[in-house]
């Protein structure tokens, strides 16, 4: 069995070699820098270059952990790649230098926290340690804010964005891990998308301001009434609000992403559908849906996730796979959840319901997103469990129905 001592040392050995890592920055640069938009692939190769530092070298380390950890098809096999992606980040831990007194807290330092819990956190089996590291890059942003406030009008734009876009990155994986683990969020939303630096790409500054909309629609009270189904403060008029910010105008907001790459176009409509999902989840905890026929476009219709997902399912056909891979474990685990609400329909709901008149297509719908996930290599045991348990059970709720073949996927 391969030992993670092993898979380092031998990553250590690339690390040196210039030709690894050229194909390192590359990689980065397509598919690291999208969704992480903090480090330029320039900083990376000057930090690879000027590695005498103890936290230089961890932050070397890491952001070569996070960028094979992204890159579709870089994997001998999952475990393998995984076990090589954890052995780099303990190795990075292990050099990287403890906060002392008179330590200076910078971009890289928050990085190494932050990365170290999104790989944590994307392995699946160590969630208290991604918890642990975020809450740690959390606090390294609180003191970077309270070190600089007074020195940061004075500073050069490109380090202001830089600082804004960390913040705002910090905030949303804040805010998906408090959804999906229940857990507090303690950073405020920012007053206004971060500054724009004309020395980054348009495509890149416009998917991260583009999530950034979203995101910022996941305020304490959307996190409070996520924690607390039953909050009296979550009215109708609540989730009329909310489905508006994430959902007016769609079609309008749909057509906005279209120059953005396949890989920020299908994060960005599977995370708009994933948050009105968890917003139609909340209403129905409070009983504020309309089971009357004639709602089954709205919001606040019982079978409003089946109209959603059709949409979401015709976007997934035309994605190239490789574009939803690359986002690994937090895209597969919003489409799960979009998923399960869709069965939880079709089994509570259109499965005692003698008027509605779509049951079949819907479950040959659900079955869809079924195979999908079923087919990802990075999908879990436990939810492939849950899956299989809904699929029976609808199966035999809705026998009339054809089983996908899993050639159609």
């Amino acid at each position: 069995m391969l030992r993670t001592d092993e898979v380092t040392n031998q990553d250590i050995i690339l690390i040196q070699n210039a030709g690894f890592m050229d194909k390192i920055y590359e990689d980065y640069a397509e598919y690291v820098l999208p969704v992480i938009p903090i480090m330029s692939k320039a900083e990376f190769r000057n930090a690879a270059h000027e590695s005498v530092v103890a936290n230089t070298r961890a932050l070397v380390i890491v952001l070569t952990a996070i960028t094979l950890h992204m890159t579709p098809g870089g994997a001998e096999g999952s475990q393998r790649h995984q076990l090589r992606v954890t052995a780099l980040i303990v190795k990075a831990l292990q050099i990287h230098e403890p906060m002392l007194p008179g330590h200076e807290v910078d971009v890289g330092c928050v990085l190494v926290s932050l990365l170290t819990a999104v790989c944590f956190f994307a392995n699946h089996h160590q969630p208290e340690l991604a918890f642990y590291y975020l809450q740690e890059a959390t606090i390294k942003l609180q003191m970077m804010h309270t070190a600089q406030s007074a020195t940061t009008s004075s500073q050069p734009l490109e380090k202001r964005a830089q600082m804004e876009r960390l913040h705002w990155l910090l905030f949303i994986h804040e805010r998906f891990f408090a959804i999906s683990q229940y857990r507090p969020a303690v950073l405020t939303v920012p007053s206004s998308p971060p500054l724009r630096d004309p020395s980054w790409t348009d495509h890149i500054q416009d998917g991260f301001e583009q999530l950034i909309h979203l995101f910022r629609s996941v305020d304490h009270k959307f996190i409070e009434h996520w924690r607390n189904r039953q909050e009296p403060s979550m009215t109708l008029d609540w989730v009329r609000s909310k489905q508006a910010e994430l959902g007016e105008n769609i079609e309008s907001w749909e057509t906005q992403i279209i120059p953005l790459t396949a890989m920020q176009q299908i994060d960005l409509i599977v995370t708009c559908y994933w948050l009105r999902i968890l917003v139609w989840q909340m209403a129905l905890s409070r009983l504020l849906l309309n089971s009357e026929a004639g709602f089954e476009h709205d919001f606040i219709s019982m079978v409003f996730p089946v109209s959603l997902t059709y949409r979401l399912q015709s976007y997934l056909e035309s994605t190239p796979r490789q574009a939803v891979e690359v986002h690994g474990t937090g895209i597969l685990r919003k489409i799960f959840d979009i998923t399960i609400t869709l069965a939880d329909v079709l089994e509570y709901v259109i499965g005692v319901t003698d008027h509605y008149e779509d049951e079949n297509h819907s479950l040959d719908h659900f079955l869809f997103f079924y195979h999908y996930l079923i087919n990802m290599s990075d999908f879990y045991s436990v939810e492939r469990s849950v899956l299989e348990d809904r699929k029976a059970k609808l199966l035999v709720l809705l026998p009339s129905v054809q089983t996908l073949s899993r050639d159609r996927i």
